[in-house]
């Protein structure tokens, strides 16, 4: 049976949950009236089904989790989504650049307030520390722009990518073994 990476994908989804969903217990309450070794065969029982499902939808999943890495790296897959996470980190730095605070205060209001420090009277005594100052940002109206432009050509290459990888993850296909297949449509996958 051939499905194509984005079918893999969800089958991986629903066999996580198909394992988190086992029940494999370790412990049995027995009251007076039952049969205390019957009770602890009866659980175990349960207990060593459940490993064996566990044993048989894990190793589904990292097959198809190994063919899914085969086809990602030879249909170029890996590549793309590493550029994406390129992208995320590049447009995350730019929008700390154009946060408000990084633009700048035009230079004749920053020479007339520094200006108005150096002029005004200070106390100071013994244990005082000059703590008066000027902040600004250091980036002007047009470095900001060009920093918003750049996100903005970032977030389009973003799409476009995104677009590819969704095309190539339905192109894209692997094949799943007949034990595989046993396996999934026992735990109602497939």
């Amino acid at each position: 049976m051939e499905v194509n990476l984005r079918k893999a994908n969800a089958i991986q989804h629903e066999i996580k949950n198909a394992i988190r969903a086992l029940e494999a217990p370790t412990r049995v309450d027995i009251t007076e009236f039952e049969v205390g070794e019957d009770a602890i065969a009866k659980t175990k029982e349960k207990s060593l089904e459940a490993r064996r499902s566990w044993d048989d939808l894990t190793k589904t999943l990292y097959d198809i989790r190994r063919k899914v890495g085969v086809a990602n790296t030879t249909s170029g897959i890996d590549t793309a989504l590493s550029e994406v996470a390129e992208i995320d980190d590049r447009v995350a730095m730019l929008r700390h650049l154009v946060a408000p605070s990084a633009q700048r205060m035009e230079p004749e209001v920053l020479a007339g307030r520094l200006n108005k420090l150096k002029d005004s009277p200070r106390e100071t005594h013994h244990y005082a520390m000059p703590d008066e100052k000027v902040t600004t940002g250091i980036y002007t109206a047009d470095e900001i722009e060009a920093f918003n432009a750049e996100i903005a050509n970032l977030r389009r290459r973003k799409r476009a990518l995104q677009d590819e990888l969704l095309a190539m993850n339905v192109q894209n296909t692997i094949g799943l073994t007949d034990e595989s297949i046993a396996c999934l449509q026992v735990a109602g996958i497939v």
